[in-house]
């Protein structure tokens, strides 16, 4: 965990460690430490440019599935090359069988989706 925080240190401003900080948190059971930094990162996105897919990314470690696939649309809408991931990232497992993520998996037109 301190490298993990230690990387959000380093990278201030930056959302992809602070994503993966809430998958730790939530696995370690401090949830509200996870939540802190999910609502760290929305403060973030209100003054400057985030990345909706990261933001996505937190609400998943956070079980937020409706919030997840929000923000994964729009990331697909903003063409996330991030998205290149979404085929194959097993932090994704929890939405596969949602209808709203194949219907977003296909839109980002990956060969995997399309078959």
């Amino acid at each position: 965990m301190t490298e993990l925080r230690e990387s959000v240190r380093l990278m201030p401003g930056t959302a992809l460690p602070m994503s993966v900080l809430c998958f730790a948190l939530v696995a370690d059971g401090r949830r509200a430490e996870a939540e802190a930094v999910r609502d760290e990162m929305l403060s973030m996105a209100a003054k400057a440019y985030v990345k909706t897919y990261f933001l996505a990314m937190a609400h998943v470690a956070l079980g937020n599935h409706d919030e997840a696939l929000k923000g994964f649309a729009a990331a697909v809408a903003e063409r996330d090359p991030w998205l290149v991931w979404f085929g194959t990232e097993p932090k994704l497992d929890p939405l596969r069988k949602d209808p709203r993520f194949i219907e977003l998996f296909r839109a980002t037109r990956n060969p995997m989706a399309l078959k």
